[in-house]
């Protein structure tokens, strides 16, 4: 996940110094179609790691459309566009602690790790979320598939899945 935020960041970046005003970008094509839901997304639905990312964003008035690789006749910009060495922003992504968030002692946190690593279910949810989702609800092992609507609002921390800022128990 964090390659393509640091794409979409990229993308942006040579006008972040350029612009005051909101910059007009109307569509952008994009290989990878969680961003075109992530994008879709009210900022409160998207999870903690890329609201920040979203919000940066914001000053640029566009839409993002998912566009098969193999239908994309430029070059992907995004992969070969990068910052030369020394020009890195150190603090270009935010990185934030879910367990901050979580209204739960300790000891049940504990409890709730034991748990995920015995559950079977979930550790093909952390492995789906880990490699990436299929792009059809068919092709995603049953025992996971009731969480297929909700694959980009999940991520992992600490052994946990977290829906949001919520636990996935």
């Amino acid at each position: 996940m964090v390659r393509w935020k640091k794409k979409c960041l990229r993308l942006f970046s040579p006008w972040r110094s350029l612009t005051t005003t909101r910059l007009v970008i109307r569509l952008v094509f994009s290989d990878h179609k969680l961003l075109e839901s992530i994008f879709k997304k009210p900022l409160h639905r998207a999870p903690k790691h890329l609201q920040g990312m979203i919000i940066r964003l914001q000053k640029y008035d566009l839409e993002v459309r998912y566009k098969k690789g193999s239908k994309m006749f430029l070059a992907d910009t995004l992969s070969r566009g990068f910052l030369p060495a020394g020009e890195q922003d150190e603090n270009e992504f935010e990185t934030i602690n879910m367990m901050k968030y979580v209204l739960v002692s300790e000891e049940r946190l504990l409890q709730i790790q034991r748990d995920t690593e015995a559950d079977d279910s979930l550790q093909v949810l952390k492995a789906m979320i880990q490699k990436g989702w299929q792009e059809h609800k068919s092709n995603v092992p049953s025992v996971i598939s009731p969480y297929f609507n909700m694959r980009d609002e999940m991520s992992i921390q600490d052994g946990l899945i977290f829906k949001g800022e919520c636990i996935v128990p």
